[in-house]
């Protein structure tokens, strides 16, 4: 009779250390993932986290490949104030370089680090060109996909032709000869936070050089961190 109990005791005991174990992997899950469920959770999550930022650092590189040679078409970093209106930025074109300060309208800018001028803006939306931009394409993507890595997500998503055209019209492009193939963005976000720390851009397309259609593929990287940590832009002294 003793032999039955106990094995009865040791027949609950490892059910009830299953379900234990179970519900602790099924809590630790939903824990690790921060209640993602889809891709259009972590969309609103990450555009949540993009309306909510204050301060960032970038660095931004493009790259244009066609018949068989590849170029730099930008190589860019700097900081920005969101609340405030101030930017600070330099740019490598070759071996030309451009240095950038906005502060409210007041744009100071010199090239080569030669004389500062100045310059009004009508426009100062476009000091946070980088975070608005991406919102527009998450917002309008018609395909994504997800998966994880480690404490990174992946998100890839097809955003609409003609976001792609404007970004590429935005880095110096002449699009009327350009027919797109595919592109896709990339983002790497942060588990925990929702932040994005890198986003990968990859157009394929025919471009009409000299009445040849010639195979074109753009690939633009941006790399973002400090959220959220103060940064000190002041105005150059001119």
């Amino acid at each position: 009779m003793r032999k039955i109990t106990q094995n009865g005791l040791s027949g609950r005991f490892t059910i009830t250390l299953v379900i234990i174990i179970l519900i602790s992997a099924f809590l630790i899950y939903s824990y690790s993932n921060g209640q993602v469920k889809n891709e259009e959770d972590l969309i609103s999550k990450t555009s949540d986290a993009l309306e909510k930022t204050r301060f960032y650092r970038f660095e931004m590189y493009s790259n244009l490949s066609m018949m068989n040679e590849n170029f730099q078409v930008i190589n860019s970093e700097g900081q920005v104030d969101v609340f405030k209106n101030k930017m600070y930025q330099t740019m490598t074109l070759q071996n030309h370089s451009i240095e950038i300060i906005v502060i409210d309208d007041q744009a100071y800018y010199r090239e080569n680090k030669g004389l500062w001028q100045t310059k009004k803006l009508e426009d100062t939306e476009e000091l946070n060109a980088i975070l608005s931009e991406q919102q527009l394409i998450l917002s309008s993507a018609e395909n994504s996909t997800m998966s994880r890595e480690e404490d990174v997500w992946l998100l890839e998503v097809i955003p609409e032709q003609e976001n792609v055209l404007e970004q590429m019209q935005s880095m110096g492009v002449d699009t009327s000869g350009i027919e797109l193939k595919s592109f896709v963005t990339r983002y790497w976000i942060e588990a925990d936070t929702y932040h994005i720390i890198e986003i990968e851009s990859v157009t394929n397309a025919e471009m009409n050089i000299m009445g040849l259609k010639t195979p074109v593929e753009m690939k633009n990287t941006i790399l973002l961190s400090d959220y959220n940590k103060k940064v000190s832009i002041e105005a150059p002294v001119t």
